[in-house]
């Protein structure tokens, strides 16, 4: 599933928050979107899933027009990890994760044992499987994200759009999420914060400043002309995830 922005700007009580962005991600691909706070990355995610209509430009999925496509057509080919959790109703753990099933019912039409299954497979990627019994206004930050990347995922879309999803979890559960992201094999669009991350995991990386595009490649030059800072080689931990056990 391919997603093309061509030109897309985005205004918003009479600010230009995005301005003539052009960005392909590719079928299959993990790519990253990276740039200083306020500089228009969430806003552009938001108006590929249709939360804010653009000014101008074209945005296309799988090569239809995504204004043109039908709320329920685009929610199938479309999942998303915003950053707004939901509500804090009364919910479960089950509950949040069985609205990604929606684009696929009819409306006031009961849950399926098919649905079940999908959810259930869907919290125990994301390690809460124990959990979809529980209360999610109970659940710590990083848990609730995880809970949001199984709704994701139960949706069964090709296209997923995150808007920072390791914010709130610890370095394990970080790695546990871009490592899923990268095995679904489906197209991803994600806000980043971390460049370390960003560079390990995604096939490209976008960077952007006051809502422009402005390179298309992640290098010490553009980290010193967008982030104010320099790019120093130095030794660190490198992380990574434990293997199972056998």
């Amino acid at each position: 599933m391919r997603l093309v922005l061509d030109g897309l700007a985005v205004t918003l009580d009479g600010r230009s928050i995005v301005r003539g962005a052009d960005l392909v991600v590719e079928p299959g691909e993990l790519t990253g979107l990276v740039g200083p706070n306020g500089s228009g990355k969430s806003t552009l995610i938001r108006a590929a899933y249709r939360a804010l209509r653009p000014a101008a430009g074209l945005i296309t999925v799988g090569g239809d027009d995504l204004v043109r496509l039908p709320p329920r057509e685009s929610a199938r080919r479309i999942a998303v990890v915003a950053q707004e959790n939901p509500a804090e109703l009364d919910f479960t753990v089950e509950d949040v994760v069985l609205m990604g099933r929606t684009p696929h019912k009819r409306p006031l039409s009961r849950t399926t044992a098919e649905d079940l299954h999908r959810c259930a497979e869907s919290l125990e990627r994301v390690d809460l499987g124990h959990a979809a019994r529980r209360s999610y206004a109970t659940l710590s930050g990083g848990e609730k994200q995880r809970v949001l990347i199984a709704r994701a995922l139960v949706q069964g879309s090709r296209l997923l759009l995150l808007d920072e999803p390791t914010t709130h979890l610890d370095i394990r559960h970080q790695l546990d999420v871009l490592h899923l992201v990268r095995e679904l094999g489906i197209t991803a669009l994600a806000a980043l914060h971390d460049l370390n991350q960003a560079t390990e995991f995604c096939d490209r990386i976008y960077v952007m400043d006051g809502g422009r595009i402005v390179a298309d490649a992640l290098t010490p030059e553009v980290i010193t002309r967008v982030f104010g800072v320099r790019a120093v080689p130095r030794t660190q931990y490198a992380f990574e995830r434990l293997k199972e056990d056998p």
